[in-house]
């Protein structure tokens, strides 16, 4: 098992928006993440790739527990440690695409490949820059600015970045939420080949269409797990997300 999510909590301010949500990510599986507005998609999404530390419960990626309580200790010494652990698993093992990109336009597209890892103190090879940009089909663009791009070449940057370090889990926020639909068939073959025997992609998406060619579909409501289905079909999911 790759990640584990066991009871999670999180709320903002008085309002709950995870209440006990359980989670589980397998080695070669694509799994899709629904469910209405405000259902907490996205919260969770955050949370399992430790973007948003959660109020209550608990993650595991492997046998590495990332929401230890040593992380939010009085004793700075420990608490510093356990970050930085918490940080260098996340650098090592995990790749996000958000969904606005959070491309930097200032900077190039090698540039911005090269960040994340840079911000960690960590140098990539050019090898593995142009590996990425090679895998998105973006060959000859690392010099390339992001207002030069389309806007489904600036999401296959985005896709790059989050591979070049070639994480085991790829989260994915809606990543196809503001392209056409020929650009978004692209961009989903783009992230379903990065499903390996030993990775997982688990993606938030509000459609339908993209979470049925997903392996597992889990769908929550309110903040809980509301269902899970394997392999469903359009009419499956839309059948229990408003039947």
């Amino acid at each position: 098992m790759l990640l584990q999510a066991l009871n999670l909590h999180k709320q903002y301010d008085d309002l709950p928006v995870l209440r006990g949500v359980n989670v589980d990510i397998h080695e070669g599986e694509f799994v899709a993440i629904i469910g209405q507005s405000g259902s907490g998609k996205t919260t969770l999404l955050h949370s399992l790739s430790g973007l948003t530390p959660i109020d209550r419960g608990d993650i595991f990626i492997g046998e590495h527990r990332i929401t230890s309580k040593d992380a939010f200790s009085r004793r700075k010494r420990r608490r510093d440690a356990q970050r930085v652990a918490i940080a260098k698993l996340r650098r090592d093992h995990i790749g996000f695409i958000f969904q606005d990109l959070n491309l930097i336009e200032s900077l190039n597209v090698e540039d911005n490949l090269r960040l994340p890892a840079k911000l960690a103190g960590v140098s990539v090879p050019d090898q593995e820059i142009n590996e990425a940009l090679d895998y998105v089909g973006l060959t000859g663009k690392a010099h390339a600015y992001p207002d030069q791009l389309s806007g489904g070449q600036r999401q296959r940057v985005a896709i790059a970045r989050a591979l070049v370090r070639k994480p085991q889990l790829l989260f994915a926020d809606e990543p196809t939420g503001s392209l056409d639909v020929h650009t978004s068939a692209q961009v989903m073959d783009l992230l379903r080949a990065t499903v390996t025997p030993r990775t997982a992609l688990v993606m938030v998406t509000h459609s339908l269409d993209i979470a049925a060619t997903a392996d597992r579909v889990i769908i929550l409501a309110d903040g809980v797990n509301h269902a899970e289905l394997r392999t469903p079909s359009v009419e499956e999911l839309f059948h229990v997300m408003h039947g």
